[in-house]
């Protein structure tokens, strides 16, 4: 099947897509850099539209770029003509290549040939997609930083992306971010830090590289697909120059930090922290969740209660109630610090976790409402300092996780 495309550029990436998507729904067994070109085609074909729209002179350069077979190296008179090149070019040479790959396979004379041949270059041609469709991602963040293009009127929806990122990280986009496909770098550098916690600063700073537009401040969803995909998320194998530490995933360590989750979450289903759970939904019962003022009330008047059963000679119903809540504070405290530690050794442990859907986002604005107040209220009241409080990182951890 031969590539037959027209040389208007809308249209040219209009027959790209098609031209790979009818290939690779002819395909048993497709090759999965094939799919991911796929995808990129069809969001360079969203921006691309945005960058030309209403620019007649700008679309008859692409057009005779195009008719030329994408093969002038000029930089092109200005910035956004230089980068849309840069875009079309991997598409054109991809689904070149992926016609000759198809013509290739029907020369072979032989099955066994076909399939010795199919060996022997299937690797390459999946290097050669996948370095094509890193240069379109690449292409494509710098065109988004070019103001125009940020400011269009019908961004792509952050739901378009889905497919293209990892659960972990297009939660982090959502989490930090938002909605929207551009963000902050201040935003992302200080969310990202305060999961991922010991991050070295060759790391931050090779992302700020990577994703920042040249005012320093603004990031985009093309950026951040361009990073994951050659490095995944979070970044935790820099190119080796980079790269002052070495991790490796292998069943060995999956095996051990599944023994570590498993009983993490067999305890939390534990009859002991069921009873500690109780014991705080107890005490602020009749509070009105979402008022924050009245649960660090009532967390003030459980500290006012554990300070003076240390000095009375016998305690109160109160007092033993006080005393409970206490204990249920330092279980659960300690439960969700083990679990921001574990959490953080690596992907592995992190796919764990999602595995079992463990503990949730529900369960962990629950510990955040009950159990902040009740640390403050300790810090304030209970010890008496009379600094500003420094709330432990695990909340810091726990309120980028939800």
């Amino acid at each position: 099947m031969a590539f037959v495309h027209n040389t208007e550029v809308i249209l040219f990436l209009q027959d790209g897509c098609n031209y790979v998507s009818t290939t690779v729904n002819d395909w048993s067994d497709p090759l999965p850099s094939v799919i991911y070109f796929q995808r990129a085609g069809t969001h360079v074909l969203h921006v691309t539209q945005a960058a030309t729209a209403k620019d007649d002179a700008l679309k008859r350069f692409l057009q005779l770029y195009i008719k030329g077979e994408c093969s002038d190296k000029s930089s092109g008179a200005n910035e956004k003509q230089k980068i849309l090149k840069d875009i079309i070019r991997p598409v054109y040479n991809s689904c070149r290549r992926l016609e000759r790959f198809i013509s290739e396979q029907k020369t072979s004379p032989s099955k066994l040939q076909k399939l010795i041949k199919r060996q022997m270059t299937i690797e390459e041609y999946q290097k050669e997609f996948d370095i094509d469709t890193n240069l379109i991602y690449s292409g494509l963040n710098q065109l988004f930083q070019l103001t125009p293009i940020a400011e269009m009127s019908q961004r792509p929806s952050l739901k378009s992306f889905e497919p293209d990122f990892s659960k972990e990280a297009s939660g982090f986009w959502q989490r930090t971010i938002g909605s929207d496909i551009i963000g902050t770098w201040d935003k992302f550098s200080q969310s990202y830090t305060q999961l991922y916690n010991s991050v070295e600063p060759i790391v931050l700073e090779f992302l700020r590289m990577r994703l920042c537009a040249p005012d320093g401040r603004s990031i985009n969803i093309y950026g951040f697909l361009e990073v994951t995909r050659k490095y995944g998320f979070p970044v935790e194998h820099l190119p080796t120059h980079l790269s002052t530490t070495g991790q490796s995933s292998t069943e060995e360590a999956r095996a051990e930090i599944t023994k570590m989750v498993i009983p993490l979450v067999t305890e939390f289903s534990s009859q002991e922290i069921q009873q500690h759970l109780l014991v705080l939904y107890g005490w602020y019962k009749g509070i009105d969740r979402k008022n924050e003022d009245a649960y660090q009330q009532r967390a003030n008047e459980w500290a006012t209660l554990v300070k003076e059963s240390r000095t009375v000679t016998t305690k109160s119903e109160e007092h033993i109630q006080a005393e409970k809540v206490d204990n249920a504070r330092r279980a659960l405290s300690f439960f969700y610090q083990r679990f921001m530690v574990i959490w953080r050794i690596g992907s592995v442990a992190r796919e764990t976790f999602a595995g079992v859907s463990f503990p949730g986002k529900p369960r962990i604005r629950d510990f955040i409402r009950l159990v902040r107040p009740l640390d403050f209220a300790n810090y304030s009241i209970v010890i008496g300092a009379d600094r500003q409080w420094n709330p432990p990182e695990v909340y810091h951890f726990l309120s980028e996780l939800v």
